[in-house]
């Protein structure tokens, strides 16, 4: 049943250029999420600090 289902793909270097970007994206969205435990880290230093 599976053989029978076909599929369109799109060619192989468009595959690979979508591959890359969503490789950078990831990254991009680590750094981000990175960033944001940082500064939520700092934030309740402050609060802390602020209001003991």
């Amino acid at each position: 049943m599976i053989q029978s289902v076909s599929a369109i793909l799109p060619p192989l270097n468009l595959q690979r250029e979508f591959a890359a970007f969503i490789e950078q994206l990831d990254k991009s969205l680590f750094a981000v999420n990175k960033l944001i435990e940082q500064y939520d880290l700092l934030y309740r230093a402050k609060l802390q600090e602020y209001f003991g």
